[in-house]
């Protein structure tokens, strides 16, 4: 049974069919509840009136929502209404790995890089104790970030349903069922898609995760060289090539790494005794074959193929890496360019300090220009200020620069002489030998700046929306941009002066997402550049940037201010900070490029659980979200609970006993926090129109009914913390 558009099931009204298959048809859904577009997948009329079918659709759902990873569709529930059944599932935007390998040949790096996010998805389904059965490119698909999301674990066979917890309608036969697109449920059907398919599989035999594993250097394959590794003019012959071929090696790229080329053929062994045991293996030849750089010039890829341009098949081993975690360690390297090979290189040391990096909402790290100095933002402990420390690299031990106390966002002067730094309201400078840190200027709610080769700084303030240039000698603030609010920005902030003073390059935080900004400091012209946030100009000639904690890297004219090559991924799981669009990397002229590990911590949806006092952990609310401020009603029935989506902004209740959530705010502007009244009948949070008004302290009835009352007046940031 078709849904034509405007059909409601339940909450959801449908859109649009995005596509069918045996299990059921896909549609485009809009939740009228959540404000937020998902998948709905309709069981077919048919399978529903099918008490097997049913039982296997139930388990499919059930084993995606047991499946919480970045690179997994997420499923957010099950959905009955008038006889029609359905799963809702994320909408992921983007084209799948099939459209993407027939559009052009992937550079090496960038195939290697996808590889190894289908790796970890396959290795959490596994580690669950389910395999997929039917991985091919047009079961993956790309976001706009670059991200893999694997689709359709619909033909999933949990191996052990007592590991997950799950508890499925129908008999224990059912548990073991095969999805299919035919009522043959015995040994012997043929699952998947011919092509990759494992030998046992085509076989119809019994398979395992080493399926999935033969599956996956089928992708592999096709995805470095366009071609698939085993093809024939109609199904029997490709299975028969599956079963008595091998793949044409010769048609992968000349520069495809030694170990990946013996990776295949491990993913690819007919022998199942020989075959690759654990996808965790193979993610982890991926992890050292993109950290691993290679020498000599540039090879041209398969014949035919278009040749992808020095900087995307350079650029992940040009640049060198300090990553610096709270331990302390780091890598460095120097640059690689094409005209000079040089080799890159990761040393790990000590930071040289007895304290913890301070990277709650800024940038702790920064090099000096010339590379020789780190400085940085850290404390001695958790009840401590943050203080400002640097060190020379070629030393063992940092230095506390005393008056420092409170200090935010370091930056260092163009000839390394002064670092800057934000603290107790006000923009300062110390000498990196240390002495007496000497007030700019005042700057409330600090966010970023730069040192610019004539002496004049740019900085953002949270307060005064916009950008704001001051003398290095100190003096009064003159204002450099507005806001278009029109475009819904609601604040300009990290900005890098470009060489030569010609430009400063930001970002312009929105409500939706945030952008990359080029101001022209000559014709006062403004450009926007590229989705994303924290962008920053490299002396490679590349403009670096932070979404959804990749980095990405393009090449950039910064004489006519434009990106002249599309963006590629080039570092993951950097540090960054979704709310204040701060990312926790910096650079040096030399070629040293540091950063801090971590990821993006604020986009990961989590389900919140609850622990007794025997360490026992047991879901409390299951479906994944972005929550913060967790606080429990007076009586113990409720949780007062902050969620940081676009979409869902605001703070919720959480009724566990009904597993319902309520909005309690609905006004525009950020709301955060969420403190119960001793009587639970009202709950106190922080609430600002705009960007730029200060957050004030207001409260409202637990049911989100009346308006909100005003409790404070300031000028500054206030929040309820009990």
């Amino acid at each position: 049974m078709s849904l034509s558009p405007g059909t409601r099931l339940g909450s959801y009204e449908v859109l649009s069919l995005l596509g069918a298959g045996g299990m059921g048809e896909v549609y485009k859904a809009r939740d009228t509840k959540l404000g937020r577009e998902v998948a709905l997948k309709v069981l077919p009329e048919e399978f529903a009136l099918d008490a097997d079918r049913l039982a296997r659709f139930a388990r499919e759902a059930q084993v995606l929502a047991a499946l919480n990873h970045p690179h997994i569709a997420h499923v957010y529930g099950v959905e009955e209404s008038n006889e029609i059944h359905a799963f809702v599932m994320e909408l992921v935007d983007g084209p799948t790995l099939a459209e993407r390998i027939a559009d052009r040949l992937l550079p090496l790096e960038q195939a290697l890089a996808i590889a190894r996010q289908i790796a970890e998805a396959l290795e959490a389904a596994h580690e669950r104790g389910i395999i997929h059965r039917d991985l091919k490119p047009a079961n993956i698909k790309l976001t706009p970030a670059g991200d893999v999301k694997v689709l359709d674990f619909g033909l999933a066979k949990a191996l052990d349903a007592a590991v997950q917890g799950l508890s499925l309608p129908g008999s224990p036969e059912a548990v073991n069922t095969p999805t299919i697109t035919n009522p043959a449920t015995e040994l012997g059907v043929v699952l998947g898609t011919a092509a990759y398919m494992s030998p046992e599989q085509a076989q119809g035999k019994t398979v395992d995760k080493r399926a999935d594993i033969w599956a996956f250097g089928c992708v592999v394959y096709e995805v470095l060289t366009e071609r698939r590794a085993f093809e024939g003019d109609s199904l029997s012959d490709t299975l028969a090539s599956v079963l008595k071929s091998e793949p044409d090696w010769t048609q992968l790229p000349t520069e495809t790494p030694a170990p990946i080329h013996r990776l295949l053929r491990r993913l690819l062994e007919r022998d199942l005794g020989r075959r690759l045991h654990d996808i965790g293996d193979a993610r982890i030849e991926i992890e050292d074959a993109l950290q691993v750089p290679r020498h000599g010039a540039p090879v041209a890829a398969a014949a035919g193929a278009p040749r992808p341009p020095v900087w995307r098949r350079a650029l992940p081993w040009a640049v060198a890496v300090v990553a610096l975690t709270v331990a302390g360690v780091t890598f460095w390297a120097p640059w690689h360019t094409a005209r000079s090979p040089a080799l890159s290189r990761r040393v790990s040391v000590e930071l040289g300090a007895d304290a913890s990096l301070e990277t709650d909402t800024a940038p702790a790290v920064v090099l000096s220009p010339d590379g020789s100095l780190l400085a940085f933002v850290a404390r001695k402990s958790i009840t401590d200020v943050p203080e400002l420390y640097v060190r020379r690299l070629d030393q063992l031990q940092a230095s506390l620069l005393a008056g420092t106390e409170g200090a935010r966002h370091p930056f260092f002067s163009p000839d390394g002489k002064w670092v800057a730094f934000f603290a107790e309201g006000k923009l300062k400078k110390i000498p990196v030998t240390g002495g007496t840190a000497a007030t700019l200027c005042e700057v409330s709610n600090d966010q970023g700046a730069s040192w610019a080769d004539d002496g004049t700084i740019v900085f953002a303030s949270g307060a005064r929306p916009g950008l704001f240039t001051v003398s290095s000698d100190g003096g009064t603030p003159t204002s450099l941009t507005a806001l278009d609010q029109a475009a819904g920005e609601r604040s300009h902030r990290w900005p890098q002066v470009l060489p030569t003073a010609s430009a400063v390059l930001f970002t312009a935080v929105r409500v939706l997402d945030d952008l990359v900004v080029v101001r022209s400091l000559t014709t006062r012209q403004t450009k926007i550049l590229q989705s994303g946030h924290y962008a920053r100009y490299l002396p490679s000639g590349h403009l670096i940037y932070a979404y959804r904690g990749t980095v990405f890297a393009a090449p950039f004219d910064v004489a006519r201010l434009e990106m002249t090559g599309p963006p590629a991924p080039v570092l993951e799981d950097v540090a960054v900070n979704a709310p204040s669009a701060a990312a926790q990397y910096t650079f040096s002229s030399d070629g040293t490029f540091a950063y801090v590990p971590g990821g993006n911590s604020e986009s990961r949806r989590v389900s919140i659980d609850w622990m007794d006092r025997d360490g026992h952990i047991q879901p409390l609310r299951s479906v994944p979200g972005r929550y913060r401020n967790l606080t429990f009603s007076p009586d113990g029935r409720r949780l007062a609970v902050g969620i940081y989506d676009t979409q869902e902004q605001g703070v919720w209740v959480y009724d566990w006993e009904r597993d319902t959530m309520s909005r309690v705010t609905s006004e525009a502007g950020s709301q955060v926090g969420g403190v119960w009244s001793p009587d639970g009948g009202s709950i106190a949070y922080a609430s600002r129109p705009t960007d730029s008004d200060a957050f004030n302290i207001y409260w409202r009835r637990p049911d989100g009914t009346g308006d909100g009352q005003r409790l404070t007046v300031s000028e500054h940031h206030q929040a309820p913390t009990s």
